[in-house]
């Protein structure tokens, strides 16, 4: 069983579009969805826009993607399936926007799935070298081994400043796994985070390849 503690062959290049894009998705695509705009976000491509229809009735059990992985999201998130541009594999929203964030924000959880030649240490430490310099004010908070459903993975979290939402907390659950890095990411505002735990946890958990 994963326990997560929350308070929380690839160039350097790639990692940083990657990591541009990480910040798009969860300041421009997601606050898209809610009908509302942030400015002053990077100009790397944003997912797909999210389909018209309502949110489901029930909670959704389990996603079973084509990129080789299931998860199930918290209960009640909205499923946006994106176009794979840049490795964005699929968006779950939370049901509404986050009033702790100084503009409107949506917490999400998204999978990032691209190919790699590189180990999970390699990858954990180029994340953790590279995001100071891309995300402002960027403080680890979260930085463990674990294991999720016989997988060795590692949790990678932080906090860090957006000029539009405001002080933003994430964990990232991340897998090298045949020759592709998984990344799970969970975004919200800094202040609603720890209220998070207990259904990202579960979430997390239920990641699992093949």
């Amino acid at each position: 069983m994963m326990m997560l503690r929350m308070r929380t062959g690839r160039s350097a290049s790639a990692n940083r579009s990657r990591i541009r894009l990480f910040t798009v998705v969860v300041v421009v695509g997601l606050v898209g969805v809610a009908g509302c705009s942030s400015a002053g976000a990077p100009s790397t491509p944003a997912p797909s826009p999210a389909p018209s229809a309502a949110a489901p009735s029930a909670p959704l059990a389990a996603y079973h993607s084509p990129d080789g992985y299931s998860i199930s999201p918290p209960d009640g998130w909205v499923l946006h399936p994106t176009d794979g541009q840049n490795g964005v594999s699929v968006v779950f929203a939370a049901p509404g926007l986050d009033t702790a964030a100084r503009k409107p924000f949506v917490d999400n959880l998204n999978v990032v799935v691209t190919t790699t030649a590189d180990s999970l240490d390699t990858l954990v430490a180029q994340t953790k070298q590279q995001y100071p310099s891309v995300l402002t004010n960027y403080k680890v908070v979260t930085d463990q081994p674990t294991v999720v459903n016989g997988h060795s993975a590692h949790l990678l979290g932080g906090t860090y400043d957006d000029e539009s939402a405001g002080p933003l907390q994430n964990v990232q659950l991340i897998l090298a796994y045949a020759g592709k890095e998984y990344t799970v990411t969970f975004t919200s505002a800094a202040a609603s985070f720890d209220g998070f735990h207990d259904p990202i946890q579960a979430s997390l958990s239920t990641f699992t390849l093949g």
